[in-house]
C-alpha cells in the first residue's frame, strides 16, 4: 500500500492529543492498481475507522480547487470537502475531543507506509497555487 498525504486538517487537543482528521490523499495497493484521488475521514476520532471519498482517478495534470469545511463540536460536528465547488464528501461526526481543542491545516506531498513496501514507487510532483485558512 502506497498513501501519499497531499494535504491534512487536523485536530490538536487541549490535552495534547493530536489527531488527523480529514486528508487529500493519493492511495494505491496491490489490489487497485490505479491510483486513485481520495478525501478520507477519521468519524470517530481515532485511526481505527476511516471514510473515504473517491474524487479521480484521473487527476494528474490537472488543476483542483480543494476545500475543507470542518464545523468543530464534540457531539454533532461535520467534515465536508470540496472540488471544484462540488461536495465529495459530507460526514456528521464529532470533530473536537473537547471544547477547548482547536485545528490547523499542513499542506505538502509526504508519503506513508513506503518502508513497508516493495513496488516501485512512481514519484508525484504537486503544485500548490494558493492556500488560505479560515477559522471561525
Amino acid at each position: 500500500m502506497q498513501v501519499t498525504h497531499l494535504g491534512q486538517a487536523y485536530l490538536k487537543g487541549s490535552e495534547g492529543e493530536v489527531l488527523s482528521l480529514a486528508n487529500l490523499i493519493v492511495y494505491s495497493d496491490r489490489h487497485y492498481d490505479i491510483p486513485a484521488l481520495k478525501f478520507s475521514v477519521q468519524p470517530n476520532l481515532d485511526y481505527e475507522t476511516i471514510v473515504t471519498s473517491l474524487i479521480s482517478e484521473d487527476f494528474y495534470n490537472r488543476w483542483m480547487n480543494i476545500r475543507f469545511e470542518i464545523f468543530g463540536d464534540t457531539e454533532e460536528g461535520y467534515v465536508k470537502a470540496y472540488v471544484d465547488d462540488v461536495i465529495y464528501l459530507d460526514e456528521k461526526v464529532p470533530t473536537l475531543f473537547h471544547t477547548t481543542d482547536h485545528f490547523d491545516f499542513h499542506i505538502g506531498a509526504y508519503r506513508s507506509g513506503l518502508s513497508k513496501t516493495t513496488e516501485p514507487v512512481t514519484p508525484i510532483v504537486v503544485y500548490y497555487d494558493s492556500v488560505s485558512k479560515v477559522i471561525y
